[in-house]
């Protein structure tokens, strides 16, 4: 990942922690029912936290099986502790950018999970790498996610929005961090004023969700639409003249 797996506090913010019945790893908590972050690596060893950068990705359980986004990486252990929260194995993987991409090992997930669809925009994949690949600007319809281009922060950046669970999952584009909104300009790659765009006509055109999950720093709940316009434009505003910090 463009943020090279930094593990660092935002402070006193914390999370409550799941724990998998008998399981070695853990996953956290969001405040939507179903929802789970799953920790990444970082380059240093050292565990992460609730309140950590990042990467994170997330388990959506949606009764015996299990949808994941943006899985930070594979190992048979963490495959494990999927399978005993969705006895009957991952349906989908959803894939917000080239980035997890590369990182989540997918290739992996498919060998566990053979039946997995694999999800991610043609832009930032290889070609043939994934069974589904979307192509154009969308929106799309996958699993019962709106799927949305936002390219920007890459140029085949997408979020995925269930209506279902009011959330959105939104990669490296969006996310809280040292208690503001962002989009993580410093690593914007297919441009500033592209994402900032991306950003204002999802806002627009979406559904209203109360919580937006990041693939990096922490996850954001409103408590209403007004809330949710201001977090967007103030992140979209931190784009704004070629502006971008972490």
């Amino acid at each position: 990942s463009l943020f090279g797996h930094r593990d660092i506090s935002a402070g006193s913010q914390t999370v409550g922690l799941f724990q998998a019945s008998m399981s070695s790893a853990s996953f956290i908590a969001t405040r939507i029912a179903g929802i789970l972050r799953i920790p990444g690596r970082s380059w240093f060893g050292t565990p992460m936290t609730p309140a950590s950068l990042g990467p994170w990705g997330y388990m959506v359980v949606k009764g015996p099986s299990a949808i994941l986004v943006d899985v930070p990486y594979y190992s048979d252990d963490l495959a494990d502790e999927v399978r005993k929260l969705a006895p009957r194995g991952v349906s989908h993987l959803l894939l917000t950018h080239d980035d997890f991409v590369q990182m989540s090992s997918h290739a992996c997930w498919k060998r566990a999970f053979p039946d997995a669809v694999r999800v991610a925009h043609h832009a930032d994949c290889a070609r043939g790498s994934v069974e589904m690949e979307l192509c154009g600007r969308g929106p799309w319809d996958v699993a019962g996610f709106r799927v949305d281009h936002v390219p920007g922060h890459s140029e085949g950046s997408v979020f995925y929005t269930s209506p279902e669970l009011s959330a959105v999952f939104t990669g490296d584009s969006i996310g809280l961090w040292q208690s503001q909104p962002t989009g993580f300009g410093s690593h914007c790659r297919f441009g500033h004023a592209p994402q900032a765009e991306s950003l204002r006509g999802y806002v627009r055109a979406a559904p209203f969700c109360k919580a937006l999950l990041p693939g990096h720093g922490l996850p954001a709940y409103f408590e209403d639409e007004q809330e949710r316009v201001s977090f967007f434009e103030a992140a979209a505003g931190g784009l704004d003249g070629g502006r971008g910090s972490l």
